[in-house]
């Protein structure tokens, strides 16, 4: 489903507060071979889907790199670009309805629309089964605090300077050329900003 029906489909079903995908899902074990190792996952019906999704829509799935309270990322293979990027998978069922109706339609289009060599590139969104699949530009390096972390060394000045020259030209372009407001930067010894 594209992303402007979803936000239609959203806005529908306002009045509706039980979701359809509470019902308890057997599992099923596959095998994953990389380089190195042979890893057994444990998927639950849900990520069978997902990968059922992932692959009708010219993507290969890869090990997975990350993930939050509502979602996870994978790294995948867009074999229509013949490039390596993420998916991150959230699932939407168990967030509030109120978020779910007012607040991640308007954060998805902000997404879609985003364009600048400092923000992270958004190739494709959509939703099936209680899920949004956003296909973004792959991080090689990973993310800055696990890479800041990686170093055991403090990050010299000129690069301190680099990115946050680079971060700030990205924070400008979200606030002034697209008016949204980045509401998660956080400052503290675990955080880079």
């Amino acid at each position: 489903m594209c992303l402007h029906a979803w936000i239609e489909m959203s806005k529908s079903n306002e009045s509706r507060r039980e979701s359809p995908h509470t019902k308890e899902i057997p599992s099923k074990k596959i095998y994953s071979k990389s380089r190195s190792t042979r890893t057994q996952f444990v998927l639950d019906q849900h990520h069978i889907q997902a990968v059922a999704v992932i692959q009708s829509h010219s993507y290969v799935i890869g090990d997975k790199i990350g993930e939050g309270p509502f979602s996870e990322v994978f790294k995948v293979q867009d074999i229509k670009r013949n490039q390596v990027c993420a998916v991150k998978i959230i699932d939407i069922t168990s967030m509030k309805q109120t978020y779910q109706t007012k607040f991640l339609p308007c954060e998805l289009k902000n997404l879609a629309d985003v364009r600048h060599k400092y923000v992270i590139r958004i190739y494709d969104i959509f939703c099936m089964g209680g899920r949004i699949y956003i296909f973004l530009e792959f991080a090689s390096r990973g993310d800055l605090r696990n890479y800041l972390k990686s170093l055991h060394r403090p990050l010299t000045e000129p690069h301190a300077c680099m990115w946050f020259y680079q971060i700030s030209l990205a924070l400008h372009y979200m606030h002034h050329e697209k008016s949204v407001a980045h509401s998660d930067i956080k400052v503290g010894p675990d955080c880079c900003l």
